[in-house]
């Protein structure tokens, strides 16, 4: 460990590192550019997924940067029951594995999770349920959609293309 501040003194590992994420960034962007058929457009079910991206991006942003920072604050300045548990809690995701955290949303959101036991105590029906139903009765709207090819595997719908 170093005693106190160390100056940098060689530039090109950290050149060589800006250069290797251009490239890769860049690269991806070029080589999808080359395989996306420019000189088309793009259509309007494109623009609406771009658009549907950005506005989901933002929102996401504010909601998440207007609950971060009153917390943050509260944590910073505060002494206050349950501290501690919600620093841990806060941390939990980066510390967790994937596959845990996946558990932890099927013990509320899976078919005898939380939230379905909840539902059923007031006589509403199943999330999984419904959702499966929305996703059916989606897939059969995009089957009679005139001008498209489906690309099935058994019941599942793999790819969904248009005929120009």
């Amino acid at each position: 460990m170093a005693r106190g501040a160390v100056a940098i003194t060689r530039q090109w590992p950290s050149a060589l590192t800006a250069a290797l994420v251009l490239f890769v960034t860049l690269g991806a962007t070029i080589a999808v550019a080359l395989k996306a058929e420019i000189e088309r457009g793009l259509s309007s079910a494109d623009w609406a997924a771009i658009r549907f991206t950005i506005t989901q991006a933002m929102a996401s942003a504010v909601i998440s940067t207007a609950l971060a920072i009153p917390t943050a604050r509260a944590i910073a300045r505060r002494q206050f029951r349950g501290r501690s548990a919600l620093i841990t809690l806060l941390g939990a995701p980066f510390l967790l594995p994937v596959i845990v955290a996946i558990i932890g949303l099927l013990a509320v959101f899976g078919r005898s999770g939380i939230l379905n036991r909840t539902l059923d105590m007031f006589g509403l029906p199943p999330s999984v349920k419904a959702t499966a139903k929305l996703v059916r009765q989606m897939r059969k709207t995009i089957r009679r959609m005139p001008g498209t090819t489906c690309l099935s595997i058994g019941r599942s719908m793999i790819l969904r293309t248009s005929r120009l």
